[in-house]
């Protein structure tokens, strides 16, 4: 169903019984409880290679990546993935395993990118390592029309937060850039930080105390922050998806209309019923699986020759 807004777009779907346990029964992710959830972690997340997939380890401009390949596709056009985690969690594991669901489901080559974690490395660490490893791409002979930015979560916030640190710098944009969830206003002034407080089924209300570990004593309304104070103009491509039932929804809304109102091609996706990055921590549902297929159109669509 299609918003009066060109660029919002509503997903009227029926939960499966899967998404209706995980919005009944809730996670509830503390991530102020970082050091153990490191732990458990990297504990659950221990599979590197799937069948048909090619698998590397490097260091691109001095920050670590790990690239996975799907068998007989483009070494030209690659997905830029900047993983989530609140910005304190999201250990190598996690990257390969995001990285494998990326590939597969798209078919193009996925660079992940292992950046620096708070509180031990703050801001503006994560962002700088995202930086240096893209202009590694481009150093290594990638072209920004072969390039799609991905990011979920923090790693969805840290996308937009390039792209305006890329256009800053004059440094040649990517075609396109895909968000899930994006964290993208440290001031956490959007209604549903409050609304869904009590309905988002993976987070708990500690989400408020991650920006001090992130960003301690910053100015919450730096673009480099809280993208949503920044300016869109000349940006290119997005993608934002977004689930009805989580406490960012504001983010992607807010996101979503100054982007559009700055002349940007973006859409906004949020689905009924949904949770916090379900395209990737759902991906085993049907509605997870419908919405990966959505973003890989949308990738090979930017990507196509």
């Amino acid at each position: 169903m299609k918003n009066q807004n060109s660029w919002l777009h509503i997903v009227d779907c029926k939960p499966s019984i899967m998404t209706r346990a995980v919005n009944k029964f809730k996670i509830g992710i503390d991530l102020n409880k970082y050091k153990s959830m490191r732990v458990f972690s990297n504990a659950l997340l221990l599979v590197r290679n799937q069948k048909g997939l090619l698998f590397n380890e490097e260091w691109v401009s001095g920050v670590r990546c790990y690239r996975v390949r799907p068998k007989g596709s483009s070494s030209r056009k690659v997905i830029f993935y900047i993983h989530g985690g609140g910005f304190v969690l999201g250990s190598g594991a996690y990257c390969i395993k995001c990285a494998n669901l990326i590939a597969r489901k798209t078919g193009f080559m996925t660079v992940a990118v292992d950046y620096r974690l708070a509180p031990e490395h703050p801001f503006p660490a994560a962002l700088e390592d995202a930086y240096c490893a893209y202009l590694g791409l481009l150093k290594s002979g990638m072209k920004p029309p072969g390039i799609v930015l991905f990011g979920d979560s923090a790693g969805g916030g840290l996308c937009m937060s390039l792209l305006m640190k890329l256009k800053d710098e004059k440094v040649p944009l990517p075609c396109a850039a895909v968000m899930l969830s994006p964290a993208v206003n440290f001031t956490e002034t959007g209604e549903t930080h409050i609304t869904k407080a009590d309905k988002d089924p993976i987070f708990t209300k500690s989400l408020i105390g991650v920006r001090d570990l992130y960003a301690p004593g910053a100015d919450y309304k730096n673009p480099y922050l809280s993208p949503v104070y920044g300016d869109f103009t000349g940006l290119p491509r997005m993608l934002i998806v977004a689930g009805e039932n989580e406490v960012l929804l504001s983010d992607s809304l807010m996101a979503g209309k100054k982007a559009y109102s700055q002349g940007v091609n973006v859409s906004v996706y949020v689905w009924k019923e949904m949770f916090h990055v379900f395209p990737i921590l759902g991906s085993s549902l049907p509605e997870g699986k419908a919405a990966m297929k959505q973003i890989a159109d949308f990738i090979k669509e930017q990507l196509r020759p």
